[in-house]
């Protein structure tokens, strides 16, 4: 097995790396990228790619894990440094080594393992249970690896791990406590470090992407089958959360309806605490503040009130976060809004929407982000699509994200995994009615360079090496090289502003201006 460098994944010492770090940040080039329906933690991001990113000759499906903080402080010292090359703590790093079997995929990180599924053939096992899906547990301070599940009558996918390693939340078709339907989607958690495994649902109807919270004292997740009632399946999921009673061993969960929509609700995670849960929903009889029917949209609601069938109207815990925007005069409402993602304060949330919020006439799926403190809206994307889900838990002012829009103006094509430092003065997000967000502009450059360490040795794309040049796809798949001097602009009619190669932004006054 390729060999993880542990301190990728170690907690570093709290320090404002918002403050520093560059507005746009990215993890992958080549082939198309996409975050897992899991959650990682801390400023760790685990995700799956053919592609050979960190030259071991990778070619076929295998998890990595990304450190954001880590690529933040690389870039940070580069700048400052001029130290570009080799990175004394690397960023990004391979989990399942190239070439092994069984298709990895939907990792999960926090500060010690890396959880994901694989054909149960990854595990070098046999017989029936060898072509099923199994969850894995890498232990990234012992380098051991553990097969968490083993049946041959189902498969388990999609884990989660949580930040505090209490526990491995998953769903599976396998009956892996001997009871439930067999051949349905059910939820489940192994415990740690015992990898006990505890039932969660039992529903006619299948339940899906589980999330805990930091202990797994809360676990979110969606369902179509009436779990607090007959458990038939209803054929609409709604969102369920599953708490834990630790006063037991094992411990159970009683379960909490939080939604009873007239169309599905899916998409849900929650806060680090487990306060607040986010979703989308396409119902329209949810919260008591609910507008007119209009897509997909952003619901918040505590995991501390259910939904009560004796209530006169709606379930008045929920609120409706993102509204339908009219498409004219007179017109039906338009506009999506789903994959919402609380950072780990939860006081702010982000979300992926097609609808013109701000009224800048862009269009597309934009990435979004609300203080929910102060209910200030802000779009941080303009151009290229978004690709949900996010991760809004690796920081509170980073987000993660898929975007064919290259964002850190490094030359990427096509949909790559890549972050946005939202803290102000960085990427800042526009805020009023007609306002553009930054990147329909060419004023992200950094007054000097913050070129990628070239150890990563992602693929090459459009990238010609030199920080002071644009370096995007055209339509007809050729590569565009524009100069970056207009970006070093400094507002002084007096100065030549250009960008010099390895060395950023230079000003020069020249003779006879004061």
């Amino acid at each position: 097995m390729v060999v993880l460098l542990t301190s990728l994944l170690v907690a570093s010492p709290t320090r404002a790396i918002h403050r520093q770090a560059p507005p746009g940040m990215r993890a992958t080039s080549g082939g198309p990228h996409q975050l897992p329906p899991t959650r990682s933690w801390g400023y760790t991001i685990a995700f799956t790619s053919s592609v050979d990113l960190v030259s071991t000759g990778n070619t076929s499906r295998q998890v990595f894990v990304w450190n954001i903080r880590r690529l933040a402080q690389n870039l940070i010292r580069c700048r400052k440094t001029g130290a570009c090359g080799l990175p004394r703590r690397p960023d990004l790093a391979q989990i399942t080594p190239t070439g092994s079997p069984g298709s990895p995929d939907n990792g999960s990180a926090n500060v010690r393992y890396v959880a994901f599924d694989a054909d149960g053939a990854y595990g070098g096992g046999s017989g029936p249970q060898a072509s099923r899906r199994q969850i894995f547990l890498y232990d990234t301070r012992t380098q051991a690896l553990v097969q968490v599940t083993s049946s041959g009558a189902g498969d388990s996918v999609q884990p989660s791990v949580d930040a505090a390693s209490r526990a491995i939340v998953f769903e599976s078709t396998a009956p892996l406590t001997g009871t439930g339907p067999a051949g349905v989607r059910q939820i489940f958690a192994a415990l740690l470090p015992s990898l006990e495994i505890v039932r969660i649902t039992a529903g006619q109807g299948p339940s899906s992407t589980p999330i805990p919270d930091r202990r797994s004292e809360r676990v979110v997740f969606q369902s179509t089958a009436d779990l607090d009632g007959t458990g038939a399946d209803t054929g609409i999921s709604q969102i369920f959360v599953a708490i834990r009673n630790a006063a037991v061993a094992p411990p159970t969960f009683t379960l909490r309806r939080l939604t009873r929509g007239n169309a599905p609700s899916q998409h849900a995670t929650l806060d680090e605490h487990g306060q607040t849960v986010a979703f989308d929903s396409a119902a329209t009889n949810l919260a008591a503040d609910a507008s007119a029917p209009g897509g997909t949209q952003v619901y918040l609601a505590s995991t501390a009130i259910g939904w009560d069938d004796g209530l006169p109207s709606r379930q008045p815990g929920l609120r409706q976060v993102t509204h339908a925007i009219p498409s004219g005069p007179g017109g039906p409402p338009v506009g999506d809004c789903s994959f919402p993602s609380l950072d780990p304060t939860g006081f702010h949330l982000a979300f992926v929407c097609t609808a013109d919020l701000l009224g800048n006439g862009t269009s597309g799926n934009r990435l979004f982000a609300l203080d929910l403190r102060t209910g200030t809206l802000g779009q941080l994307t303009g151009r290229g699509a978004v690709i949900g889900p996010l991760s809004h838990a690796v920081g509170r002012f980073l987000i993660a994200f898929t975007s064919d829009n290259d964002i850190a103006g490094t030359g990427a094509c096509g949909p790559q995994l890549q972050a946005i430092n939202a803290f102000a003065g960085r990427w800042t997000a526009a805020t009023q009615p007609g306002e553009l967000p930054p990147d329909f502009f060419d004023y992200l450059v950094p007054p000097a360079p913050t070129v990628r360490p070239v150890s990563t040795n992602l693929s090459p794309g459009c990238d010609d090496g030199d920080f002071c040049t644009a370096d995007r796809c055209d339509a007809g798949g050729g590569c565009l090289h524009v100069s970056k001097d207009a970006a070093c602009s400094d507002g002084d009619p007096c100065t030549l502003d250009v960008c010099t190669t390895g060395v950023g932004c230079e000003h020069s006054r020249p003779s006879g201006c004061p």
